[in-house]
């Protein structure tokens, strides 16, 4: 640095030209700033090499995780939500069958107050959502919404009552899967997300559903989709958020 400034005298210091005073001075600079920050590191245990970049491969990998984990979305803490309540509840009637067998006389359908000994898979999503105990979702009503899929899937690509269809991608525990098991634009079945299992498999807790019937089974039960249930593909099934009277991001 100095000698760029005395060198200044006989060769200007230019930066258009980088003449050799240019070159000294700011290399001296910069010299002086890299020790500066050296010497900003401390000596402990914690910073074990100093010097060394910022990130190292590992830090490096778990940032890219993170990102393919929430897609650029800060974490959501669940607890405490309708949705989260809604889940929770679902998981108590797991082992719930109809009686008799194949009547489809249900609980559910008695507490709507309509529809008994009809298939009740959008009834149980309704009565987990109304019934949970930390409060009722606005996108709910007892005895009006909701006891028929595709209504569930319709409102939710007009955002009306406060659903929204989202990507995958977005999708949280609790929300709502409508399934289109013939591919024929009308939604056969409901259940509530509960985790990703896989890239594209998934757990959701169900009602009326078993082993031999997806969509009127008679039981709440818990269903893994893989690959040959479920095939991860546009228009296969859609996600619906419900609104937990908050906003929703």
């Amino acid at each position: 640095m100095a000698a760029g400034l005395i060198g200044h005298a006989w060769f200007p210091i230019n930066k258009s030209l980088w003449t050799s005073s240019y070159v000294l001075l700011t290399a001296g600079t910069s010299s002086l700033a890299l020790t500066f920050c050296y010497a900003l590191i401390p000596d402990s245990p914690e910073f074990m090499h100093p010097g060394e970049h910022a990130m190292d491969t590992v830090a490096v990998n778990l940032i890219n995780e993170a990102w393919e984990m929430f897609q650029g979305h800060e974490p959501v803490d669940e607890q405490g939500t309708v949705r989260e309540a809604a889940l929770a509840l679902a998981r108590t009637q797991l082992g719930y069958a109809e009686s008799p067998a194949g009547s489809n006389n249900n609980k559910y359908a008695v507490w709507y107050g309509k529809f008994n000994y009809q298939p009740w898979c959008a009834i149980f999503a309704t009565w987990c959502y109304e019934t949970n105990g930390v409060g009722s979702s606005p996108s709910f009503l007892k005895g009006s919404r909701y006891s028929y899929v595709p209504y569930i899937v319709a409102d939710g690509r007009e955002r009306k009552n406060g659903l929204k269809t989202v990507d995958p991608s977005e999708v949280r525990p609790g929300d709502l899967v409508c399934y289109d098991w013939q591919w024929n634009g009308e939604y056969d079945h409901v259940g509530l997300f509960e985790k990703w299992v896989g890239p594209s498999t998934f757990e959701a807790v169900e009602g009326n559903t078993s082993v031999s019937s997806d969509s009127n089974g008679g039981q709440v039960m818990r269903y893994h989709m893989d690959q040959i249930r479920t095939v991860y593909l546009p228009g296969r099934w859609k996600i619906a958020m419900p609104s937990d009277g908050c906003p929703l991001r």
